[in-house]
C-alpha cells in the first residue's frame, strides 16, 4: 500500500464513524438520571421571596430593616472610634 491508499482508507473510515444505534437513547437516559439525582434544597428561597414580597408591607419592611442595620453599623463604628480615642488619651 502506498501513502495515498492509506490516506484514502483512513479518510473513508473517518467519514463514517461507527455509531452505537442506541447512542441518542443512552444520552437522553443519562440526562434524565442526572436530573433525577439533583438534590432539592430544604428551603426554596425563590418561593419564599415570592410569598414574602406578595405581602402588603413587604417593601417598607425591607427598607426599615436596611435602615436599622445601617444605624447599628454606624453605632458600632462610632463605638470603635470612641474606644480608640479613649484608650489613646
Amino acid at each position: 500500500m502506498n501513502r495515498q491508499q492509506i490516506y484514502d482508507k483512513w479518510k473513508q473510515m473517518r467519514s463514517s464513524p461507527p455509531a452505537d444505534p442506541d447512542f441518542a437513547d443512552n444520552v437522553m437516559q443519562k440526562i434524565t438520571d442526572f436530573e433525577a439525582k439533583k438534590r432539592t434544597p430544604l428551603i426554596n428561597f425563590d418561593d419564599l421571596m415570592e410569598k414574602f414580597t406578595a405581602l402588603r408591607f413587604a417593601k417598607p419592611t425591607i427598607v426599615v430593616s436596611g435602615v436599622i442595620i445601617g444605624l447599628i453599623r454606624g453605632l458600632i463604628i462610632l463605638y470603635t472610634l470612641f474606644m480608640q480615642t479613649a484608650c489613646v488619651s
